[in-house]
């Protein structure tokens, strides 16, 4: 991100390639664009921007629908890879006037129980510069997701899904182990280079 003054007024220029996973926020937010071949070059005044995106913001929340995680299609991929049927995206979660929403829903038969074996996932990037303040984040998800549906679907399953690398690093021996020994959290990690599940820990 950059200034540039245009005209006497200052103006704020985002300048990153169209692949950029903000990229799609920006641009609907913000809604000035010029198509380029590579880059895309947004450019308003900060008190546009601040109104544009505090109006988008100010969606009630039984409306506004969430933004998907980064790696949200790869971990959709793994599940569908691993014999998953995904039946929701995203799962709705009613709770009186408000909606909330978790990334995927999904059911796999059990032919053993001969079942259906239900589960919910929220994707989690865990890409912030501290990944303990969204450790923070996903576990406060977590407990009210899981309250949530204990009370409106009890037999569907809530997971947290992070790449393997992210529960390597933060769940083996580290701070996020003490919540996998106190049974707070459920994880599924996936490759998302493979798109594949790498395992369960619930």
């Amino acid at each position: 991100m950059r200034h540039q003054v245009v005209g006497g007024s200052e103006n704020i220029v985002f300048d990153f390639p169209r692949s950029h996973p903000i990229a799609p926020l920006l641009i609907n937010s913000v809604g000035a664009i010029e198509k380029c071949d590579r880059t895309s070059h947004l450019t308003q005044s900060p008190a546009e921007i601040a109104m544009l995106i505090n109006c988008r913001g100010s969606q009630s929340e039984e409306s506004a629908m969430p933004a998907r995680d980064i790696y949200h299609y790869s971990c959709k991929n793994a599940l569908i890879n691993d014999g998953w049927t995904v039946t929701d995206d995203p799962y709705l979660l009613r709770w009186g006037p408000k909606d909330l929403y978790i990334d995927l829903g999904a059911q796999k038969f059990l032919a053993a129980e001969k079942q259906d074996r239900k589960i919910a996932v929220e994707v989690k990037s865990f890409v912030s510069p501290s990944e303990v303040e969204d450790l923070k984040n996903a576990l406060g998800q977590f407990v009210l997701y899981r309250a949530l549906l204990a009370r409106t679907e009890p037999e569907r399953e809530l997971y947290t899904a992070i790449r393997d690398a992210v529960f390597s690093e933060l769940f083996e021996g580290s701070v996020g182990q003490v919540l996998l020994e106190d049974r707070e959290i459920k994880l599924v990690t996936f490759d998302p280079d493979k798109e594949a599940i790498v395992r369960w820990i619930s």
